[in-house]
């Protein structure tokens, strides 16, 4: 009886460190922000690499430019992990906040998010998500999600570019309010009384495949 217990411990507070990680991604989010004219940070951005290459994307940005340091990218309830965009623990919500795009082509303004959204409370910055390195989704980048893809039940993650439930089957993310919420299945899959997806309140702005941010309700 004591090891499970030491374990279940173990993991809270493995658990209570990713949560760290997550505000310490949300403050270098903020941080660019304020330098940015209120743009937002987003998956890529284009023409900011440091070596002269046409992107860069959102994690070196962070981490050459605003002391978002190599471990604050990886989960401590995560053995694999590489800074790179297909092991990185963390993915930005790059349906909301921009793809690969120049800085004032898709990327949303902070304000604008914040006009609209029925509950910023809701709207996810960046999750736990799942390195390719495991082998469940060869091919697969870590570092983003999008709201096309549920997570089927009994599952910890959907095909490509979902969150991961990583800790006791729910997982952490940083919301746009700034605070860290954590989630399991029953609050990403299935759909809500108007018929939409249940997660779209996660992704609520979203842009439009023609590159306009529109909201769901």
């Amino acid at each position: 009886m004591l090891l499970p217990a030491l374990n279940s411990a173990r993991e809270k507070a493995r658990a209570s460190n990713c949560v760290g990680n997550l505000k310490q991604l949300g403050l270098g989010f903020t941080m660019y922000a304020d330098a940015s004219d209120d743009w937002c940070l987003g998956r890529m951005l284009v023409g900011k690499a440091s070596d002269g290459s046409t992107y860069n994307w959102w994690f070196y940005e962070l981490r050459n430019n605003y002391g978002i340091q190599r471990l604050m990218y990886k989960c401590p309830s995560e053995d694999v992990f590489a800074l790179n965009q297909i092991d990185v623990n963390y993915g930005i919500n790059s349906a909301t906040f921009g793809g690969h795009a120049a800085p004032r082509d898709l990327q949303s303004k902070r304000t604008q998010v914040q006009q609209r959204s029925t509950s910023t409370s809701d709207l996810i910055v960046f999750a736990d998500t799942v390195p390719c390195g495991k082998g469940y989704a060869s091919g697969s980048e870590s570092c983003f999600i999008v709201q096309d893809r549920p997570i089927e039940r009994g599952q910890l993650f959907g095909t490509t570019a979902t969150p991961y439930l990583r800790h006791s089957q729910k997982f952490n993310s940083l919301r746009f309010d700034g605070h860290v919420g954590s989630a399991g299945w029953e609050q990403y899959t299935g759909n809500d009384a108007n018929d939409l997806p249940i997660r779209v309140k996660f992704f609520n702005p979203r842009f439009t495949s023609s590159g306009v941010l529109e909201w769901y309700y």
